[in-house]
């Protein structure tokens, strides 16, 4: 095991194979790296917690490693996107609804606007140029939308007035998860 986050790296020159998983912002969700040897480098992907299994999944956004050194991001392109009905917007009702339900500015609307459609999480139709180009959800950003209202309600349920804890599904002892008294 390598820890990551101390920099040094020593032990990481000697293996053939890396794969690192580094934790997301989003809950249950990893950025798979890896690093080998005698092959072109990979292309970072993200894991999510489908237990037991973890699967890949294209529509985590692999910038939110969390306890990234660095201001934290305020607004995230899922935000946006989720404002956006079947019938689409025309760019200014999506900056206004932005504006108004997230509370974002022009700049920070048109950073995110423009990232959602890099990642092809939107699209866009219409005259390149104008403010009349309407935009819509493609099927992957309707899918990041889905996982991320799936996200906030398993939160609303974990915190539902509870103060316990969420546990990792996990093999208990024999004869209970009672660790003894010291």
């Amino acid at each position: 095991m390598i820890d990551l986050g101390a920099g040094s790296g020593g032990f990481g020159r000697g293996p053939d194979a890396l794969i690192a998983l580094r934790p997301l912002e989003e809950e249950d969700s990893w950025r798979c790296e890896s690093v080998i040897r005698y092959f072109p480098r990979m292309e970072p992907f993200g894991l999510r917690l489908e237990f037991p299994r973890l699967v890949r999944d294209e529509t985590l956004d692999l910038s939110e490693v969390k306890d990234r050194p660095g201001p934290k991001t305020k607004y995230r392109v899922e935000e946006i996107l989720a404002l956006l009905p079947k019938e689409g917007f025309i760019n200014k009702e999506w900056l206004e609804e932005a504006e108004e339900k997230v509370g974002c500015s022009k700049k920070t609307y048109r950073t995110l606007r423009d990232e959602a459609l890099e990642r092809g999480l939107a699209w866009e139709e219409g005259e390149n140029g104008k403010q009349s180009r309407r935009h819509f959800l493609t099927e992957e950003g309707e899918k990041l939308v889905a996982n991320c209202k799936q996200a906030a309600f398993r939160d609303k349920v974990k915190h539902n007035g509870s103060n316990r804890s969420r546990r990792s599904p996990s093999f208990s002892k024999i004869g209970g998860d009672k660790s003894p008294a010291l």
